[in-house]
This record gives C-alpha cells, structure tokens and sequence, in this order.
C-alpha cells in the first residue's frame, strides 16, 4: 500500500469544466494526498482556490501552480508573472525549465532562467526538466546545474512521454540524499509507483492518484 503523502494528484487539463474540477478536488481531499498539481492560471478561480486552501488548512496539502507548462518555451518574465500572481496561494511551484535551452547546450540561460525565477519565488520550487526528450549527457548536466542552485527535480510534464526508471536511476546517481526527485509521466499503476520509488523518487505525480491507492 502506497503513502498517499508521496503521491500529488495533477488536474492539467484545462478543459475540464469547473463542476468536474471540484468533484476531483473533493475526491481527493478523502485520499488525504501529498498535493495537487493545477494550471497557474486557476489561482483566480474562486471555488478552486477556496477549496484549495481548505485542503491545505486541513490536511496539508501542497497547492502546486505548474509554471510555464506545457512547453517551458516561455520568456523568463512571463514566467515570473505567474509565479507573481500566485503569490499567496502556491505552497510549492512545480516550473518548466526550458528545454530548448538544454537541447542547444545554451546551459548559461538555463543558469540564467534559474536565477532569475529563484529571486522572484516565494515557496518551494521543483524543476520540471523533461527527461523524456533528453540524452543522459543532458540529464547530468542539467541536474548539475539544479545541484548548483536551490529547488527540487521533477522528471517530467507528461506531454512528452513517459519518464523511464533508467533516467531517474542517473538522476538519483548524480543528487544522491541532496535534493529530493518527483516523478511524472506514465506512472499509471502502483507497480510503476513502486519501481520508481524503488529508483531513487520521492514523490509521485499521477492524474489518477485512486489507481495508485487501490
């Protein structure tokens, strides 16, 4: 039987009609979870935020605005006014990093994204580095980096693939106990839940957390 305390539930898709959000939020506010992964742009939602924050006072659960997704190919700036608008809300950022940057080996912007956003956060921060379109040359370098500066890592968005064990593996090899990893993307069932925690994740990300908890 899974934690639910290592596992964050992730409603990203924004087509979701608002009476469906809040029959999912009311769900898993039973499941008692780590936290909930949202669009950063539901901090103005009222009935989301309200019930949030309820979650959060009762359960502590972690309020987690996705900053830059899906693509992280956002400006820093636009980056940082959402980060801005959820001033208050978020407990925790989960931001894109963007990967463009890394592909090009342009590894002084990605520093430079890093930064910057670091000197506008308020909360705790993840980096979402998007294993799955990455070599292992990048994944080392870019969690180089990470180690470098504050925050945690997350493997993945989940609109590139799934995140593969063997690259968490790496990820875990290069932190060690120093940061703390998330893994998202394709974890679907408890028995992947378990060979990623088994490599080396903390958390679980998953848009199904009952199918983790069952």
């Amino acid at each position: 039987m899974l934690n639910p305390k290592i596992i964050d539930g992730a409603i990203l898709n924004k087509s979701i009609p608002l009476n469906q959000v809040i029959e999912i939020l009311e769900r898993w506010d039973r499941l008692r979870l780590n936290g909930v992964c949202i669009p950063s742009s539901w901090s103005y939602i009222d009935p989301i935020r309200i019930k949030l924050e309820l979650m959060n006072h009762n359960s502590d659960v972690d309020i987690i605005p996705v900053i830059g997704y899906p693509n992280g190919d956002t400006t820093i700036s636009s980056k940082i006014a959402e980060i801005v608008d959820n001033y208050g809300f978020a407990t925790t950022l989960d931001v894109v990093l963007n990967a463009s940057y890394i592909r090009m080996n342009m590894y002084d912007m990605v520093r430079k994204e890093i930064l910057e956003i670091l000197m506008h956060a308020a909360t705790h921060i993840r980096w979402i580095i998007e294993t799955p379109i990455l070599t292992k040359v990048e994944i080392e370098n870019v969690v180089g980096i990470i180690l470098d500066h504050n925050g945690d890592i997350k493997t993945a968005t989940g609109t590139k693939g799934p995140t593969e064990v063997q690259d968490v593996k790496l990820i875990k090899s290069v932190v060690g106990n120093q940061r703390l990893i998330k893994v998202s993307g394709g974890i679907s069932d408890k028995d992947k839940a378990h060979i990623m925690i088994n490599a080396g994740a903390s958390i679980i990300g998953t848009s199904n957390p009952e199918a983790l908890l069952s």
